[in-house]
């Protein structure tokens, strides 16, 4: 993968993560 596409994955997947587990 190209580097925005990693990073669009990598946002994509901090989202689902924070809102399956939010911080705190």
């Amino acid at each position: 993968l190209e580097e925005l596409d990693m990073k669009a994955v990598i946002a994509a997947a901090n989202k689902a993560a924070g809102a399956y587990k939010p911080a705190g």
